[in-house]
């Protein structure tokens, strides 16, 4: 079966066992907002066609050994590099600022440390501004954002919220 059929079909399964793995890692993700992590779920589905997750690698394997690992990792390394968009610089501009910026700490310099830093930017990134935290890419190829904001999710999270607060009950009531 190819690849892009498997995906329509049995997709929705795939990301409600995904949805599910996220939620149940909880805080133990931490949120770094000046990076990303790619994560590698291995699924398998069984005669029944249920789908099951077998592992989550946080560091998972790039390199290509057969036709259908160019085919799908050569496609995952161009979207993330175009939804990463990591900005374009000037080199010359860069080695200035670090120049100029270890000649000033050996010297008492007064400037405002932010409206330098903001000049500093400017400069090195050619006036472009990098996309400020929080806000989507512009470019996510064949990405699908699963959590927050798909419906698995929502549906999880209601969930979990419910049964946090059913144990909370639980535990307020003992307590009384």
């Amino acid at each position: 079966m190819k690849l892009e059929l498997i995906l329509t079909r049995y997709g929705k399964k795939i990301i409600e066992v995904c949805v599910t793995a996220l939620a149940a890692s909880g805080s133990d993700i931490q949120n770094q907002p000046n990076s990303f992590e790619l994560f590698g779920f291995d699924v398998m589905f069984d005669q029944q066609l249920k789908c099951w997750l077998i592992e989550v690698n946080s560091s998972p394997s790039l390199t290509c050994d057969s036709p259908l690992d160019i085919r799908v990792k050569g496609g995952l390394i161009r979207d993330t590099i175009a939804l990463v968009n990591p900005p374009t610089f000037d080199r010359k501009a860069l080695e200035d600022v670090c120049k100029r910026r270890l000649t000033q700490r050996k010297t008492a310099w007064n400037a405002s440390s932010i409206d330098v830093l903001e000049q500093d930017l400017s400069e090195i990134h050619v006036g472009q501004i990098p996309r400020k935290y929080g806000e989507m890419p512009g470019k996510v190829g064949n990405f699908q954002r699963i959590a927050p904001g798909s419906p698995s999710f929502d549906r999880l999270e209601v969930l979990l919220n419910l049964q946090t607060s059913q144990q909370s009950n639980k535990m307020n009531k003992r307590h009384r």
